[in-house]
């Protein structure tokens, strides 16, 4: 038996995982998985990390609105996710409003109703790589 991280071009491994389920497949730009692997190469477990950071909605009080207060609290947020090396970012906006803001802040809309923004980020090189005996 082998624990390691599953190389992008294996995730398709973990897809029986994932059948009957209503959930994309797993992107390897936006998650790590650890795998299980048997003697015969089969995964038999997967533990996945979804790189992709939550942002609550932005709030601001409404005497301060129109001030483009948003758009510096944006900008701050996307360079401290570059900074870090977080590949992208997800919200739930949950009126019409917030849609609007949201898109102007570079989020598309995505299914199961998120809004996702992403980074291009070259990531791979941020992850522990296998230990050498």
């Amino acid at each position: 038996m082998e624990v390691r991280f599953l190389q992008p071009e294996e995730f398709h491994k973990t897809a029986s995982f994932f059948e009957g389920q209503a959930v994309p497949p797993l992107d390897p730009q936006w998650a790590k998985v650890i795998a299980a692997i048997n003697d015969d190469g089969e995964v038999v477990g997967i533990m996945c990390l979804q790189l992709v950071a939550h942002a609550e909605p932005i709030m601001i009080r409404k005497d301060y609105r129109g001030q483009d207060l948003w758009r510096q609290m944006a900008e701050m947020l996307d360079g401290y996710l570059w900074a870090v090396g977080i590949p992208g970012i997800y919200t739930q906006p949950t009126n019409a409003t917030a849609e609007a803001l949201t898109a102007k802040m570079g989020f598309s809309k995505a299914e199961f109703p998120l809004w996702v923004k992403t980074y291009d980020l070259q990531i791979d090189s941020l992850m522990p790589t296998e230990k050498e005996d």
